[in-house]
């Protein structure tokens, strides 16, 4: 759980390399931004975001590296 800055320091020094993105759209933005800061968003990483970070309206926030996954779920209809 990444609640500052310095709780992405574990993921920083480990060889993970893969990181998944499950919170809400203003966390999402407040963890991509010390991310970024930490080197985390470089191209060696790769950002898989939950629909809760992407949003109703799809536009992604400021601090979301190129490339970063998004998943979204579709309403089903029967």
């Amino acid at each position: 759980m990444v609640r500052s800055a310095e709780d992405l320091l574990t993921s920083e020094l480990s060889e993970t390399r893969i990181l998944l993105l499950y919170s809400t759209r203003t966390e999402g933005d407040n963890i991509m931004r010390w991310a970024r800061a930490a080197g985390l968003a470089e191209d060696a990483y790769v950002w898989v975001a939950t629909q809760s970070v992407i949003g109703e309206d799809k536009e992604a926030l400021n601090n979301m590296p190129p490339g970063m996954l998004g998943e979204r779920n579709r309403e089903r209809t029967v």
